[in-house]
């Protein structure tokens, strides 16, 4: 099980003993997973491959995407942004500003700024208050999921302020990162929405 997607402050992945951390987050997750012969080991948030260097703003991941390249995907877990930047993972729209002349399918992993309606949504977290909401995090990008292509894709819409309509969008990718849910479908994995009130 691999997870990207981790707030960063004074520019490394916040531990994950934090409680605003995903890796805190995900921990009842695991718990669950572990009791169906999932193995701890085979667990990684970016603590790992990003602890030994400063990360910077919009820094390309490249250590983790050269990583991940070695591995089978069976499925990818992605979350929705509110309506007002439904995102995946921290990949906002608009995102392929910050790589002018680049190819979005050429951009994986990425250090991300987290915009202000989604450190407002996240306020409600546990462990957040209005100075504590990281405002950069490490996350994954419609160019990495092209490269694994998972077998079985789960889009996670939690809460009422989700806008599904995002993912039919005729937008483009740099545009809108949930369109890359309609390419992957065509590329032979499979999409699956899960909607959580």
């Amino acid at each position: 099980m691999v997870n990207l997607d981790e707030y960063v402050e004074n520019w490394q992945p916040i531990s994950a003993k934090d409680m605003r951390s995903f890796a805190f987050y995900m921990k009842p997750l695991i718990k669950m997973l572990e009791k169906r012969g999932f193995r701890q080991q085979n667990h990684l948030f970016p603590h790992f491959l990003c602890k030994d260097f400063p990360l910077r703003p919009y820094q390309k991941l490249t250590i983790f995407d050269e990583w991940i390249q070695g591995i089978f995907c069976a499925s990818a877990f992605l979350g929705l942004g509110p309506k007002e930047s439904p995102h995946i993972a921290f990949c906002s729209p608009g995102y392929m500003n910050f790589f002018e002349g680049q190819k979005w399918e050429d951009i994986g992993a990425y250090v991300a700024p987290v915009d202000e309606t989604t450190r407002q949504a996240n306020l409600s977290n546990q462990g957040m208050s209005d100075r504590t909401v990281p405002h950069w995090a490490c996350t994954i990008s419609p160019g990495t999921l092209l490269t694994i292509k998972p077998k079985q894709v789960y889009l996670v819409a939690y809460g009422k302020n989700k806008d599904l309509c995002v993912i039919n969008s005729s937008q483009n990718v740099g545009e809108n990162p949930a369109s890359i849910l309609q390419i992957l479908e065509n590329e032979g994995s499979s999409v699956e929405i899960i909607t959580i009130i």
